[in-house]
């Protein structure tokens, strides 16, 4: 790494990897390491040595070996990357690397992961420290509890697609994303919405449906947007559309599947 000092770009595709920083910080912006042996410690210590880092992609099975090295700062802020892509399907829990992430200009982030847990608070703990301008969450099969989710998304208020896949979701989910002027309005800018519905009420799903579109004669939409995009996963449809209000909406651009 050091014979490269204006290198910019850094993929890690296959085998095992072992990187010598020199002792000292690089230029990397885009890091994305795929199907490549690597500890969980060892990358909690590399990114220490990418203060510029604007994208990072992982999809590797991580180790954890339960140990960080002493050098490795409580917190690693990299006060630059807007994009973080993590697929993990290993046996070992990534919480080490999310309880020391401070990343205040996050727009997107995407979580793949399988972890024998019921309950993953490391994502709250992190939005809550980082307070990121995200605009792109997506969660794939993260063991989350909707109160936990619920929590997490009342950190990104700018959120415009929010993606809940293969985590079980009921009314208490859909009725924190209803807006209702009376309460705290959760994500009033989210324009796509993606999660399985089969576990909710058909009158919860039209309530939230309802109130994030745009209400004929209302035109005062300086502070929220209307969704665009319902998808509601094994929830049978028949069952709200054919409420009026719902048809209505559907012939004015909303797109439910």
């Amino acid at each position: 790494m050091s014979s490269a000092p204006r290198f910019q770009i850094l993929h890690l595709h296959g085998g095992e990897a072992r990187l010598d920083f020199g002792g000292r910080t690089h230029n990397i912006k885009v890091l994305s390491i795929a199907n490549v042996a690597i500890s969980l410690p060892d990358l909690v210590s590399c990114l220490k040595y990418f203060p510029l880092l604007m994208s990072l992609t992982i999809s590797a099975s991580l180790s954890q070996r339960n140990i960080l090295p002493p050098d490795v700062p409580a917190f690693i802020e990299l006060p630059n990357l807007r994009h973080l892509k993590l697929a993990h399907s290993g046996e070992e829990d990534p919480c080490l690397l999310f309880d020391r992430l401070l990343l205040p200009a996050l727009k997107s982030l995407s979580l793949f992961m399988i972890v024998a847990r019921t309950d993953w608070p490391y994502l709250k703990s992190f939005l809550e420290r980082s307070r990121p301008p995200l605009k792109f969450l997506s969660l794939n099969g993260v063991p989350i509890n909707e109160t936990t989710l619920v929590e997490c998304i009342s950190y990104i208020p700018i959120l415009t697609k929010l993606f809940v896949i293969s985590i079980h979701c009921t009314d208490v989910k859909v009725e924190a994303l209803t807006l209702v002027k009376s309460k705290n309005r959760l994500c009033p800018l989210l324009e796509t919405l993606v999660f399985d519905a089969a576990g909710c009420s058909p009158s919860a799903i039209i309530k939230m449906i309802l109130s994030r579109r745009k209400s004929p004669g209302y035109t005062n939409f300086t502070t929220r947007k209307a969704l665009k995009y319902d998808s509601l996963g094994r929830f049978k449809l028949n069952t709200i559309c054919s409420n009026p209000e719902i048809a209505e909406r559907t012939k004015d651009g909303l797109l439910l599947h």
